[in-house]
């Protein structure tokens, strides 16, 4: 680089270009130094030594550019570095002063390794009745259909068919061990038809139109819910938090995702890739999750299609 302190080095050698003042005749050998301190030069990161310019430089010019023969990571760090020349008698000049330094590129760290232990798309399941499908268990009003799915060909319908009351369908899934972290996340898309809203009653379970919840032996650990506002929320018994808090939109694929990490059991959420909740402690501590439960409380006449649930497992 032509400048004296450039940030963001992308290049893990670094590039010396420096003016010669340092004697009255023309350079000819070099000196660098590097250092992480501006004033301590008893360690250092690279020490080229004496080391010949294949071309003389008269004072006052850019010498040629010096290429160290070391490579620095791309950790952030800033390094300082000086330099002096031999003359062609021989004579050696002083140190450089102005301060230089050079500070690399910060390549952020990789990803925690994943792997995926649980996956739901529906699409080798029979259309019609979710009930006795892959470990599927409950009410008839939850259908496998191919109208509408965002993954593959198939996704579930949540549809009333005429009916009046709760109902809800569950089944076992893998969420590991509880020793490491999870993420647990499915597509969802829900038209609420302008139909008779529920009671207002805050943000819980018995208030939603849809309530989709991660389970621990049949208990709540923390869901997502939909209310009659077209609030989006996440929580549990102990809290709630809006991810969406009003106006939710309709008849489009969303993205909701939960977090769990297992030191404490608590957890958080998102929306189509937004910012994320607070952490929200778990009712039962570190309890490790085994299944799901959606739940639809028939009081809107709308439709819910969910698709690619997955549960991913940082290894």
């Amino acid at each position: 680089s032509s400048e004296r302190s450039p940030s963001g080095v992308a290049v893990d050698i670094g590039c010396f270009p420096e003016s010669h003042a340092s004697t009255t005749a023309q350079a000819a050998a070099y000196h660098i130094e590097v250092s992480t301190s501006p004033s301590s030069w008893g360690t250092l990161a690279w020490d080229s030594g004496k080391q010949p310019l294949s071309t003389a430089t008269p004072e006052g010019e850019r010498s040629e550019d010096i290429v160290s023969a070391v490579t620095f990571p791309f950790d952030g760090t800033q390094y300082y570095w000086r330099i002096h020349f031999w003359d062609q008698l021989d004579q050696e000049g002083e140190w450089s002063t102005e301060e230089a330094s050079f500070t690399m590129k910060l390549d952020a760290p990789p990803p925690p390794a994943t792997t995926t232990i649980a996956v739901e798309n529906f699409n080798s399941y029979v259309d019609g009745d979710l009930n006795g499908q892959g470990g599927w268990s409950g009410s008839t009003v939850f259908e496998v259909q191919g109208a509408l799915a965002y993954e593959g060909a198939k996704a579930l319908l949540v549809n009333h068919h005429g009916a009046r009351g709760t109902f809800d369908i569950n089944r076992t899934l893998n969420f590991g061990d509880g020793d490491n972290d999870i993420s647990w996340s499915f597509l969802f898309n829900y038209d609420r038809k302008g139909g008779k809203k529920i009671p207002t009653g805050g943000r819980n379970p018995k208030n939603s139109l849809y309530w989709i919840s991660a389970q621990s032996d049949a208990v709540d650990m923390f869901g997502f819910g939909i209310d009659e506002a077209g609030v989006l929320y996440f929580g549990n018994s102990l809290t709630m938090v809006d991810l969406v808090p009003s106006g939710l939109v309709e008849q489009t694929w969303q993205a909701v995702e939960m977090e769990r990490r297992a030191s404490d059991g608590a957890a958080r959420a998102r929306w189509n890739d937004g910012p994320w909740s607070e952490w929200i402690l778990s009712p039962l501590a570190s309890a490790p999750l085994n299944g799901m439960n959606i739940n639809y409380i028939d009081r809107s006449g709308g439709k819910l299609w969910m698709d690619d649930i997955k549960v991913v497992q940082q290894n």
